[in-house]
């Protein structure tokens, strides 16, 4: 009898992103802290594209656009923001098991401290301080929906993935700007934080859990390894 292919584990499905990547994702991530830290020592008046953007999204208001921007807006607040979380942790559970679903929710925590830290540093007052004083850089929203996001692209990469998350990241970007609740650079400060921290962590994950045995814990393997088992003979 022909010998047999064992399954390979779903969580080796996941391959840890490209060395350069992720030396990428850690240089933008540094980069971010670093006008962060600037920030909250010189408090520098906003730049001139801020400021133009911000008057560009005044003029471009309309009752249906701020509609649609209060909708991303809802999206990435308390409840709807961790409903979110836990859609996206249970589709990643049906297809990778339940080690990187946890993994999903523990990335998004881990993104969400990283901006309250940024924020903490930076304090730099928002376009409209209805929004709160000293809490502008980076945006939290689209560092959330980043994260998220690049998560998803790597650990279960689809087509649809790749068209719809940067739709969705710009989206939640430009509602932020739209609102006046963040300055243009926040809300690229927050897609750069997200994204990179999505790469950094996926790529820590990814190696950790290939040296973890098959268990109960993971959802049988979707692709066959180079391993081959020997069937017993009929």
């Amino acid at each position: 009898m022909p010998a047999a292919i064992a399954p390979e584990p779903a969580t080796a499905l996941v391959r840890p992103p490209r060395a350069r990547l992720v030396v990428a994702a850690a240089v933008a991530l540094g980069a971010v802290w670093t006008v962060a830290v600037v920030c909250g020592i010189v408090h520098p008046t906003p730049p001139p594209l801020d400021s133009a953007w911000d008057a560009l999204m005044t003029g471009a208001r309309t009752r249906l656009s701020t509609r649609v921007a209060r909708l991303f807006a809802e999206s990435g607040n308390g409840t709807a923001a961790v409903g979110i979380a836990i859609v996206a942790a249970a589709v990643v559970w049906a297809f990778r098991g339940p080690l990187w679903a946890a993994f999903v929710l523990v990335a998004s925590l881990a993104s969400g401290l990283d901006v309250r830290l940024l924020k903490a540093v930076a304090m730099r007052p928002r376009p409209d301080s209805v929004f709160g004083l000293g809490t502008s850089f980076p945006s939290g929203h689209t560092a959330n929906a980043a994260l998220l996001g690049t998560v998803l692209l790597l650990v279960l990469p689809t087509v649809a993935g790749r068209i719809g998350v940067p739709l969705v990241v710009l989206g939640m970007a430009w509602s932020r700007t739209a609102l006046h609740a963040h300055w243009l650079t926040d809300v690229v400060a927050g897609a750069a934080v997200g994204c990179a921290s999505g790469i950094l962590l996926v790529a820590l994950a990814a190696r950790l859990v290939r040296s973890l045995p098959d268990g109960w814990w993971l959802r049988p393997g979707l692709q066959p390894s180079r391993e081959r088992v020997p069937q017993r003979s009929a």
